[in-house]
């Protein structure tokens, strides 16, 4: 008896030390398979696919292939089971019925088999399909449906910037054309001249000595033009006048930027040009009175033309400096433009694709004319052939048409900028004029100063009515609001011209400082490119993280 219950002991303790053993196994046993989870786990986030897919009518109305193969495996088992639990409960026949329900009993299971060599894909049969696999397909029909909605817009999107490319490129090779006619043209002349022995050089020899009447030496000429009696006459050159020019601007701005209080007067700084050149009071009104005259002669240029009405009084020289703002806005928003490219050469080299500069010249002049940012186009693709940089003609360095490296900007791009913007300042006058004309019923040259100001912002809506009244403040000399007389009867066409001598009258949009890119970036784009300097014609460009086919419809439309 005692041997039992010691053995019994012994048992007990045995079972114990197993049962704890046990459950050491099965804690090692959940650990593992919770680490082979772990190591299995996708850590990508990924959406709720069961959600979307109830959410979404296309996806969970459509059947799919898979869908009916799983079903029918579904029930050809459950038919299975339940033929199984109807033979185990029957009761037993003859020994044919036997024979012939283990026969049934055997196919069933060879059925079986094959359904789950079929699930396991083991089989001859087609391949197991998985979740992911499921996913996936559905993804795609889900994709494929959702393009039914949205693929016209992608389409047209992709057609406009087929066209865009597709212009830009006809316009560089437009303009290679024209510069080897040009080129074939010279050549020609030149070497028929040669054959011909005719010398194209002008002869000197025949040429008559011509002079000038100066006006004399009153109060009220300025000091560069004060001399008696005659002078020579010179004929300058169209260059020397643009650089003379350039450089009484710069000097001008010069000292305004020196003292922003200080109003300093063209004439002043070119008589103090032309007396530290020559410091000889007649060489000075020599060369005074042959600037003027060639300043005249080439007025057809807007640079010479503005900076002759700004000399005469006529025009404010606000609009040169409207001119500067208006560069270095643009400047700086090209430059924002090339932030958006995952592609720090982009951002060092300061360079851009030309087509997308070309959209944001439309943002920043909206309401300049197809024929204006063709021109615009045109100067700026003269720029990139003018530094002969080679390689990709896609590709606009900012620096070749904003050399702002130089205290007065060149080019052909800039030229064309401040040509266009001084022809919509004088169109704006034309078209104030006209509206003012047609007010005027009975053709007397007066209206009320109200009348001035519902003209002013009937031609442009979009103008600040505080921009409106300070400029009929300067116009009729009144200091405060208070002093302006809405109800007075002026004569408009004076009132213009001193409003245009004393300020600046533009349309409000002649170009956009609020401009933005509408473009952002994603470092999910692959952007190799090749260096600036290789020699291949064909560089790959970079791609761009664009705006929605939307947004890119509302461009194409503008």
């Amino acid at each position: 008896m005692e041997s039992l219950e010691t053995q019994y002991v012994r048992d007990v303790e045995r079972h114990k030390i197993v049962e704890q053993e046990l459950g050491e196994a099965e804690r090692l046993r959940d650990q593992e398979q919770l680490e082979f989870a772990r190591i299995r786990e996708c850590h990508t986030p990924r959406p709720s696919w069961d959600q979307v897919i109830a959410e979404t009518p296309e996806l969970s109305s459509q059947r799919f292939d898979w869908d009916l193969l799983l079903e029918s495996a579904t029930t050809s088992s459950q038919a299975l089971m339940q033929r199984r639990l109807e033979a185990a409960h029957g009761s037993s026949g003859d020994s044919v019925e036997d024979s012939d329900t283990s026969d049934e009993d055997d196919d069933d299971l060879d059925d079986d088999n094959y359904l789950d060599d079929e699930a396991n894909g083991d089989g001859h049969g087609p391949p197991r399909v998985t979740t992911t696999q499921q996913l996936v397909r559905e993804i795609l029909q889900w994709i494929e449906r959702l393009q039914k909605h949205c693929g016209v817009n992608l389409h047209l999107s992709r057609i406009w910037h087929d066209i865009e490319a597709a212009r830009v490129e006809l316009n560089i090779l437009h303009h290679q054309l024209e510069r080897a006619m040009r080129k074939r043209n010279k050549f020609s002349l030149q070497n028929a001249a040669v054959a011909m022995g005719i010398d194209l050089a002008p002869s000197k020899k025949n040429t008559k000595q011509e002079y000038i009447v100066v006006l004399g030496i009153h109060d009220e000429i300025p000091p560069f033009l004060r001399h008696q009696g005659k002078i020579k006459y010179r004929a300058l050159k169209k260059s020397d006048i643009e650089n003379f020019v350039r450089k009484v601007w710069v000097e001008k701005r010069k000292r305004e930027r020196r003292n922003p209080l200080l109003r300093v007067r063209l004439e002043e700084i070119i008589y103090e040009k032309l007396q530290r050149k020559y410091g000889f009071q007649p060489l000075v009104a020599e060369w005074g009175y042959n600037t003027l005259l060639a300043l005249n002669m080439f007025a057809w240029d807007a640079e010479i033309e503005l900076f002759l009405l700004c000399l005469t009084d006529a025009v404010s020289d606000q609009v040169y400096v409207d001119q500067e703002v208006m560069i270095q806005t643009c400047h700086a928003l090209l430059l924002r433009l090339s932030t958006t490219y995952y592609n720090e050469s982009f951002v060092s080299e300061r360079r851009v694709l030309l087509k997308d500069a070309l959209v944001t010249l439309r943002k920043f002049f909206p309401l300049k004319t197809s024929i204006q940012l063709q021109a615009l186009e045109k100067a700026m693709i003269r720029d990139m052939h003018k530094m002969k940089r080679g390689g990709n003609d896609s590709i606009l360095y900012i620096d070749d048409i904003f050399p702002m490296n130089m205290s007065y900007p060149r080019g052909f791009f800039v030229k064309t900028m401040r040509t266009q913007h001084f022809k919509e300042i004088q169109e704006y006058y034309s078209h104030l004029v006209s509206e003012m004309g047609a007010r005027d019923t009975k053709r007397t040259g007066e209206l009320l100063v109200a009348a001035v100001k519902e003209a002013m912002l009937a031609i442009d809506p979009l103008a600040d009515p505080n921009a409106v009244y300070a400029a009929l403040m300067r116009g009729v000399g009144a200091k405060t609001r208070a002093q302006l007389k809405m109800y007075e009867i002026v004569n408009y066409r004076g009132l213009l011209r001193k409003m245009n001598r004393t300020g600046l009258l533009k349309f409000a949009l002649n170009f956009d400082p609020r401009a933005e890119v509408n473009w952002q970036r994603r470092k999910s784009v692959d952007t190799t490119v090749a260096p600036a300097n290789t020699e291949s014609p064909s560089e790959p460009l970079p791609r761009r993280v664009s705006v929605m086919p939307t947004r890119l419809n509302e461009d194409a439309s503008s």
